[in-house]
């Protein structure tokens, strides 16, 4: 059945999804999830974003963030983004697979909070799966942020 559809992810990986993204040239919304899996080594990602339409990237019109996973100093710092592209990603969910269920997570003294979470979500009111079926991952941790200026660095320590 659909509800027993494994997800294979590579431990310490970093992936941010669009929830409704059918292609890149469509408008993708503001909000952005970045999904980490916890694992024991370093991991980085760099987010890069620009107007998908000109050569402006090439005079520095784009925006661009570095993701880094740290296990060893329990630390996910999102470093200053660089460029001068105004990112429309306006939220940002961060949620969390794997981490240990014992220890606090937190971002400036917000704290996430646990809950579960589903990759597949109905199609539309006729869609044959109830809500409530819909098959989910436990123990995932999640953090909205409001991130309206998206500008300087911020670290999630645990």
């Amino acid at each position: 059945p659909l509800s027993d559809l494994p997800l294979f992810v590579k431990s310490s990986s970093i992936l941010p999804l669009y929830r409704n993204a059918e292609s890149n040239t469509r408008e993708l919304g503001g909000c952005i999830e970045i999904h980490i899996y916890y694992g024991s080594h370093k991991a980085e990602f760099e987010l890069y974003e620009d107007d998908g339409n000109s050569y402006g990237y090439l005079s520095g019109s784009f925006f661009r963030q570095k993701i880094q996973f740290d296990p060893v100093g329990r630390l996910i710092h999102f470093c200053a983004p660089s460029g001068s592209y105004k990112s429309r990603i306006s939220d940002i969910s961060i949620i969390l697979h794997g981490f240990p269920e014992s220890e606090e997570v937190a971002l400036a003294r917000q704290a996430f909070r646990s809950q579960h979470y589903s990759f597949l979500r109905p199609i539309s009111k006729f869609d044959p799966f109830d809500k409530d079926e819909m098959p989910t991952t436990t123990g995932a941790r999640v953090l909205i942020k409001d991130l309206k200026t998206f500008a300087g660095s911020y670290s999630i320590r645990w």
